[in-house]
Order: C-alpha cells, then sequence, then structure tokens
C-alpha cells in the first residue's frame, strides 16, 4: 500500500509534517512492504500552481491509497474519497516518526 504525507521540506526524515496539505511544498508517498518502507518525495506541483483540488488526482496516479495529514478541508476530503482514497488527519510529528507508526500500523495488521 502507499501512503502519502505532506512534507514541509525534502530534507530527510526529521523535517515536520506538514499542517495543511494545501500548502506542503512536497509529499513523501510511502510504499509498504511488510515490515520495509521505501519512500519517495515529489513537489506538490497542484498547491504551487494554485490548484490543490489536483492533488488527489495527482496522488491517485501515483498509486496512493491513504493520505496522512495534519489538517484537510472538506471539499478536498470529498475528492480524495473520489479518487478512493483514505484520509487521516490529526497527524504531527516529524517524517520519521509518522512513518514508523504507519509500519507499527501495517505489522499490527498483518
Amino acid at each position: 500500500m502507499k501512503v502519502a504525507i505532506p512534507v514541509e521540506s525534502d530534507s530527510g526524515l526529521n523535517v515536520p509534517v506538514a499542517k495543511e496539505i494545501e500548502r506542503a511544498p512536497y509529499f513523501v508517498v510511502v510504499s509498504l512492504k511488510g515490515e520495509e518502507a521505501e519512500v519517495n518525495v515529489y513537489e506538490n506541483v497542484p498547491a504551487k500552481e494554485k490548484k490543490p483540488g489536483l492533488i488527489p488526482e495527482m496522488l491517485s496516479a501515483l498509486g496512493v491509497k491513504k493520505i496522512v495529514t495534519g489538517e484537510m478541508g472538506t471539499r478536498l476530503r470529498i475528492l480524495f474519497e473520489h479518487y478512493r482514497i483514505e484520509v487521516e488527519t490529526g497527524v504531527s510529528g516529524t517524517l520519521e516518526e509518522v512513518v514508523r507508526k504507519i509500519l507499527s500500523s501495517s505489522a499490527s495488521q498483518s
């Protein structure tokens, strides 16, 4: 499963998770494979171009099935649901902390 996490920077695992998906400069896409994860960073082009409504389409094209973020508005949540991308809000901390939680949750569901 692929999980997207909006982040404030592309400079490593200690970067903070972005509070607002619409303004995050980057997304990290974590591909879960058992107890391991492959991590790729993508520029949040729709946000840069002031077109946050295109974020779900972009992430869907990357194969993302879930997004974890701090906050998300109702309109954007509806768009993610349209693309069948699960939404989890209320997430904070560093990228490393969030990835560890995702891996832990994935392992306990196996």
